[in-house]
């Protein structure tokens, strides 16, 4: 009897081993098409334009205000405060103000006084200078946004060619460098990676460098300027709808400065609803 129970055990222990070396386990993990539909939505900070734990550009000709626009996207999702009557996540943010402390410093009060409350404490800046093809550089960064509560949220480059001394950015090799850095930053830290770019010399051609930076992105949101009438839109979308425009206007605001011999002033972002329209690039469809 006993021997016949171990024979029993022996045949179930085999055919276990059996079914185990027919079904692997592998590195990919298949969903069916109910586990697909059933999975959670992408997120978003921006509903519509940034998506969350995403590479996005925010890039436009000099002088267009892409910095204005860059400052009050932040403002904007630091208070979750809708932003041009979109619905915004709150989270932190961290913005590498890259392109010199006082401009900014001019720009976060006229912002402040624009909207009579300070700017909220879980915006902090970056002014010392980043670069992002040395590994140290781009770990640093990321421990200092961990450090200061600010995964899982915004993080700000402006501008990308003040973050890459040296690095030529129309060579794949140098946008690839450029490309890995962020979406690292991306990795360690959870944040949404949004660089600050330039267009080219022909603006109508888009996003200065490379053609992979444009491919690699997951948004991008495009400044221009024709006079005084501007808008920004949605370039690239991979989650979304692409190609809407808004307009906006800058509005100049007087700052107290006592130790000023002149009127020291900034700007602020202004919808603007009026019909004529600005000259955008176009882009390869993808």
């Amino acid at each position: 009897m006993q021997e016949e129970a171990v024979t029993i055990m022996r045949d179930v222990v085999d055919r276990g081993e059996r079914v185990g070396m027919s079904m692997p386990l592998t590195r990919y993990p298949m969903l069916s098409a109910d586990e697909l539909l059933n999975a959670a939505l992408l997120k978003w900070l921006i509903r519509g334009v940034i998506p969350a734990a995403s590479f996005v550009a925010l890039f436009g000709p000099s002088g267009s205000g892409k910095s204005f626009i860059a400052l009050d996207i932040c403002a904007a999702i630091a208070n979750g405060d809708d932003w041009f009557r979109k619905r915004v996540e709150r989270v932190p943010v961290t913005y590498c103000a890259l392109e010199g402390a006082p401009g900014m410093s001019k720009r976060a009060r006229a912002l402040a006084k624009q909207q009579r409350r300070p700017l909220p404490a879980n915006l902090r800046f970056v002014t010392q200078a980043v670069e992002l093809q040395k590994q140290k550089d781009v770990r640093d960064l990321a421990d200092a946004v961990i450090a200061q509560g600010g995964q899982n949220g915004l993080l700000v480059i402006d501008t990308l060619n003040r973050a890459a001394p040296g690095v030529d950015e129309n060579a794949s090799t140098g946008m690839g460098v450029l490309i890995g850095a962020c979406k690292e930053l991306m990795n360690r830290t959870g944040c949404t990676v949004l660089v600050v770019h330039h267009t080219g010399k022909d603006s109508t051609k888009g996003l200065r460098g490379h053609s992979s930076l444009f491919a690699a992105l997951d948004s991008a949101i495009e400044v221009n300027r024709t006079n005084d009438r501007r808008e920004w839109s949605v370039a690239k979308s991979k989650d979304d709808a692409d190609g809407e425009k808004t307009g906006f206007a800058l509005k100049v605001v007087e700052l107290d400065d006592d130790d000023a011999e002149e009127v020291v002033t900034s700007c602020v972002i202004e919808s603007d609803d009026s019909p004529a329209r600005v000259r955008a690039a176009s882009f390869p469809k993808s």
